[in-house]
């Protein structure tokens, strides 16, 4: 008291604190850390949880994405967020990856106050935050002959299932193709690709590459690789003093053909190809 009378009666042990902050936690958002764009199997997506307060560490919930796959979303210490990581499966596939549903495994905010509410956030679900494909199935193109015209620079594939790269014929989709595994065989020398009388091909010796339609590829090279590649020895029609010589072909080896995915074709070799 004033005059400093100690009282001895005062103790408190283990008293119990009552809060102000009655309200549950609850999830407020989907996002993922991982970019936009299309993920094919095997590919590791980001899945995170925002929460509409701090929770204590421990915390962790399920969701089932629009895949079918169930994914774990936890946090080890308090923070405002739940993280997980989904893989991607063979035969999955999802236009625009969505949470559809999610439930408690445990969990609480700083005041002990419990996550009850599995309700999905309105206008706020991965589908609304991020656009993330999920593709796993590869294209199905095949190569049957090439037709090179002189004065454009343009190659012409012919084929079937160019279709199944699965983007319009307005979409450039050269950064998807494997330059790499296409080879102008100058007068048909060598015994298959990665002879010494192939012409290679590199991305950046490509001005663009268009779906025309399900049978059409179209390439037009840069005009420094059109030029390089009529320059060559023998490019063209058999040099006539050579009896022995043949007229250029083209050779593809498996896995040209890519989608935005990077799902890698198995069916797209070709074969001392007609080049016209």
């Amino acid at each position: 008291d004033k005059a400093v009378n100690v009282a001895t009666t005062d103790v408190l042990t283990d008293g119990t604190i009552t809060f102000s902050d009655t309200t549950a936690p609850t999830v407020t958002a989907f996002t993922s850390s991982t970019g936009n764009g299309s993920y094919k199997d095997t590919d590791t997506i980001n899945i995170t949880a925002t929460m509409s307060e701090a929770v204590v560490g421990g915390t962790a919930v399920s969701v089932t994405l629009g895949t079918g796959d169930a994914i774990s979303l936890s946090t080890t210490n308090s923070g405002s967020s739940l993280s997980g990581t989904y893989t991607v499966g063979s035969g999955d596939t999802s236009s625009d990856l969505t949470v559809n549903s999610f439930t408690i495994t445990s969990g609480q905010d700083l005041f002990g106050n419990a996550l009850t509410s599995t309700t999905l956030p309105s206008g706020a679900n991965l589908a609304d935050n991020k656009d993330i494909v999920i593709d796993t199935t590869a294209p199905t193109a095949t190569l049957s002959s090439v037709a090179y015209n002189t004065t454009t620079g343009v190659l012409t594939f012919t084929g079937t299932n160019f279709d199944t790269v699965g983007v319009g014929s307005s979409v450039d989709v050269k950064t998807y193709l494997d330059w790499g595994k296409l080879y102008w065989d100058i007068d048909s020398l060598g015994a298959g690709p990665s002879s010494s009388s192939d012409v290679t091909f590199a991305q950046s010796e490509i001005a663009s590459a268009f779906v025309t339609n399900a049978t059409t590829l179209t390439v037009t090279l840069e005009g420094a690789k059109a030029t390089s590649l009529a320059g060559t020895a023998g490019f063209g029609a058999p040099n006539i003093a050579n009896t022995g010589a043949l007229a250029d072909n083209f050779d593809v080896t498996a896995g040209f053909i890519r989608d935005k995915a990077v799902n890698v074709a198995t069916t797209d070799v070709l074969t001392d190809g007609t080049i016209t």
